[in-house]
């Protein structure tokens, strides 16, 4: 952005100081840091970096190392590979989802950017689905794979999320690097894409 851009700037402060969401304030803060490294006003882009960190912060559940153990534990006993086989084998067949999986900083987001080059393939970006479906079925996911006909409902959801992103493109690909921790739900779901 430039310096030619202030408009911009003077209305996202209004409405970022108007009482919105935390969430929805914190993604303007940093969208107004941004603005502000741009035209070089670095005091003032580090006040919005500054609070929206600090508004993410405290909306961040806490993090229990014991309880993050139990539940990885929970999910490898239950998910052992005869248990995932039995269930991928009623996952559904459709080609049309990608996800590129890994450890933040790792190169996901060049991954799909040489994915979606190809004509037939569009990128979605950092999707929440498999998040959401984890929390969702958490107390489920902990005694082993999902029930055929959650799954089934899982698929319907994920490819007409693929569909409202791109109704067109063969391949989507959804590169939540975290996704990797729900690869157990993913594959017996899809479990010609993993």
């Amino acid at each position: 952005m430039t310096s030619n851009d202030h408009p911009w700037l003077e209305h996202a402060e209004v409405i970022a100081s108007s009482g919105l969401p935390a969430w929805e304030e914190a993604e303007l803060r940093f969208a107004i840091g941004k603005y502000c490294d741009d035209v070089g006003d670095f005091e003032q882009g580090f006040h919005n970096y500054t609070r929206a960190n600090k508004i993410f912060r405290a909306m961040a559940p806490i993090y229990r190392r014991s309880a993050r153990a139990r539940l990885v534990d929970d999910l490898i006993h239950g998910h052992t590979p005869t248990a995932v086989a039995r269930a991928a084998a009623s996952g559904s067949d459709s080609p049309r989802p990608v996800l590129v999986v890994g450890m933040p900083r790792s190169g996901t987001s060049l991954l799909e950017q040489i994915i979606a080059s190809h004509p037939a393939a569009i990128a979605a970006g950092e999707l929440e689905f498999w998040n959401d479906a984890a929390r969702r079925y958490e107390p489920l996911l902990r005694q082993g794979p999902l029930e055929e006909s959650l799954r089934s409902a899982l698929a319907r959801e994920y490819l007409q999320t693929l569909n409202s992103i791109s109704a067109k493109a063969l391949r989507v690909v959804d590169k939540m690097p975290l996704n990797a921790d729900h690869l157990g739900l993913i594959h017996t779901t899809f479990p010609r894409r993993v």
